[in-house]
């Protein structure tokens, strides 16, 4: 043992149950060891790796890989360490922890250069509290400081990387001559100047840890690293803000992401969470906040969230996402991928940030949301398919949801949580996602999803087109004929007027045949609060082709072949609060760091404040069921549009058989937004609901 901090690195770790056993006549007799139940699934995630700190002052810290840290004391006996009192640092609240819990055993090496722990845990479970038993494997793991200055020298490289790629593209460029090139060659220059120089500080850092002593050191660290980070950060956006095309705005996002990929690392290495979910907010979606401020800020207004047009200071940055979290109406959960590491940030409404962390697969997570969407194609299941989706769906859970400790969310189902995703977790049908019991995600939470936390206050924005708050109604497109590709949808036009009966008088004229077309559509673009499409729609998932010819079936009419493809909706001057793109893959698209490019993003930036689409290819009938429930869920029953949604599905997946579930039946659909300024009053309900169509 050195003078230096010792830090030991976690395997998953075996676990056993104490359990009081009692005569038969009544008093406790002593104590047996069981195998975790069902309700102890927790302290496998728990102790699943984590970190032991020892220090040479004798204190020690232990770091679950979920939970609350450990704090308490270690000192050496018979060639063990032993740890003593190891409790919750008092921050614990934070984590929605209230009760103690302990940490105690022996260390003892083993035949190679691990340790192996022996230790009882002693805490909260599910119901009462636990005793475990825990036998966990450490190896030695690098030190805080060299791990930081890793990370330092990987920003340095990322940096550099970006600065000659920008000088190879400003170069381009400026060969042109046009003005426009000329300005962006400025831009380049710009940022080119501005990631050199955060380079050139990353390795000042870097020699300043080396000389100076660790205290200091970390302090220099932490201090110029957010700040460094952060105004590159603006430099980015003052470069990206430049470009004109809104592609190469999307472009501009993904050169900058390796940055961000180096940097969120390094903030949540420095131990600041909340800069972190910063720079998690400042790699996304950034050009798409461009195109909602274009189509809904007022003139003069300045714009809402973390954009702008110079570099700002980190607390600036972050009084904007606090007061954002402050105003948004939901928890919200926001997902990042850096290489392996997946952060995972949970904002209870109005409670503190909390950070999840953990080292995953990231191969084997792509490969699980690729095959639930080979397993979702498939025209006719068996019981070998069925098993496979299940398993899917189970290692997503827990692999994105079981780590979020208890109470952080709302326990009304019918209340509503914003997930972000990030990457190829925007092709993960949330509401399907299972729980260790088997149970679906849909049972307990409505979520809608949003590319990013930073576009709801110009989502919520007000509209100059959008109507005034007023009961729903409605304006439809369905079953355009003849149709450019795809099967007519006979099923859905013959029984439609089971969902436009439930709008009653606002219900507007529902337009069919030929009469479903451009023409019409440019027509009705101001008319309505909720649009509704049920067509065919073909999604372009391919970033190297165009995305952005993504598009949804019309009736072909002169002067135009019937397609209507997602770079031509902004145009359409929608004024509905809500857009149902009832058509195949309607919310799929190229995945890229500025979100899904397709249907999605193209109507939500078009007016809109939530559209309801789907991830994949969905039948007819299916669809239509599941839009007849969350009609009578919406307009007869008040719920919120997202909570509809989510009650639709739930009664879906409760009407299949054990023995024949098939959740991408119903968990195609998606929430995309924020939700509807348009509130349905409860209704009387009629005296039977509308009958399933036959």
């Amino acid at each position: 043992m050195t003078a230096a901090v010792w830090c030991l690195a976690g395997e998953p770790a075996t676990i056993g149950i104490a359990e009081p056993w009692h005569r038969p006549e009544g008093p406790l007799s002593g104590w047996r060891e069981i195998s975790p139940r069902p309700r102890d699934s927790f302290l496998t995630r728990l102790f699943a790796g984590g970190e032991l700190h020892l220090f040479p002052d004798g204190t020690a810290e232990v770091r679950p890989a979920s939970g609350v840290p450990l704090s308490g004391t270690w000192r050496r006996t018979g060639g063990a360490f032993l740890l003593l009192t190891t409790r919750p640092f008092e921050n614990r609240r934070e984590y929605g922890v209230t009760r103690e819990a302990t940490l105690d055993g022996y260390l003892t090496a083993d035949d190679g250069d691990g340790w192996l722990l022996d230790a009882v845990y002693t805490g909260p479970g599910r119901i009462g509290g636990v005793i475990a038993r825990v036998g966990q494997r450490f190896v030695p793991s690098e030190t805080s400081a060299a791990r930081v200055d890793r990370v330092l020298a990987g920003g340095q490289d990322a940096l550099r990387a970006a600065a000659d790629r920008l000088v190879a593209a400003g170069t381009s460029a400026a060969r042109s001559g046009t003005s426009a090139s000329r300005e962006n060659f400025t831009a380049h220059e710009t940022v080119t100047l501005a990631a050199r120089d955060g380079a050139e500080t990353l390795g000042l850092l870097r020699r300043h840890l080396d000389r100076s002593d660790p205290a200091s050191a970390a302090r220099f660290v932490r201090d110029q690293a957010r700040q460094t980070s952060h105004l590159t950060a603006g430099y980015v956006e003052i470069w990206r803000a430049l470009l004109d095309d809104h592609w190469e705005k999307i472009l501009s996002t993904e050169l900058a992401l390796p940055f961000y990929e180096r940097m969120v690392p390094l903030l949540l290495d420095l131990d600041v969470p909340e800069d972190a979910l910063v720079a998690s907010e400042m790699s996304r979606a950034r050009a798409f906040a461009d195109a909602l401020r274009e189509g809904r800020t007022e003139s003069g207004r300045p714009p809402r969230g973390l954009g702008g047009a110079v570099p700002v200071s980190r607390a600036a940055l972050r009084a904007a996402l606090r007061d954002i979290l402050a105003g948004h109406d939901a928890p919200v959960v926001e997902y990042f991928f850096a290489g392996d590491l997946l952060a995972m940030w949970v904002c209870p409404r109005g409670g503190p940030v909390t950070l999840i962390s953990r080292r995953i697969d990231r191969a084997g997570l792509t490969g699980t949301v690729d095959e639930f969407g080979r397993l979702a194609r498939i025209h006719r299941h068996d019981a070998g398919s069925r098993a496979a989706m299940a398993d899917v769906l189970r290692r997503l859970g827990a692999a994105l949801w079981d780590a979020i400790p208890a109470g952080l969310l709302p326990t009304d189902p019918d209340e509503p949580v914003t997930v972000v995703p990030h990457a190829e977790l925007f092709r993960v049908p949330f509401a399907a996602l299972r729980d260790e019991h088997g149970a679906y995600l849909v049972d307990r939470h409505a979520i809608r999803v949003l590319p990013a936390l930073a576009l709801a206050p110009d989502l919520s924005a007000p509209s100059e087109r959008r109507p005034p708050h007023g009961p729903p109604s409605l304006v439809a497109l369905v079953n355009p004929a003849p149709l450019a590709e795809g099967l007519p949808l006979h099923l859905t036009e013959r029984h439609f007027n089971a969902i436009a009966g439930l709008y009653g008088e606002h219900a507007g004229r529902i337009h069919t045949g030929a009469e479903a077309g451009l023409a019409t559509l440019r027509e009705v673009a101001g008319k309505g609060t909720v649009m509704y499409f049920g067509t065919h729609a073909q999604a372009v998932t391919d970033r190297d082709s165009d995305p952005l010819a993504s598009y949804l079936v019309l009736a072909p009419s002169p002067g135009h072949d019937g397609i209507l493809r997602a770079r031509d909706v902004p145009a359409l001057g929608l004024a509905t609060d809500l857009v149902i793109l009832a058509a195949c893959e309607t919310g799929a698209g190229a995945v890229t760091a500025d979100g899904i490019i397709g249907l999605s993003r193209a109507f939500l930036t078009s007016g809109p404040t939530g559209l309801i689409t789907t991830l994949y290819k969905v039948g007819e009938r299916a669809g239509l069921d599941l839009m007849i429930g969350f009609h009578e869920a919406w307009l007869l029953d008040g719920l919120e549009p997202v909570s509809a949604l989510r009650r639709a599905q739930a009664r879906a997946a409760s009407e299949q058989p054990a023995s024949a579930r098939e959740p991408h039946l119903w968990a195609a659909f998606t929430f995309f937004g924020l939700g509807s300024h348009t509130r349905a009053l409860p209704q009387s309900e009629p005296e039977t609901r509308k009958a399933t169509p036959a």
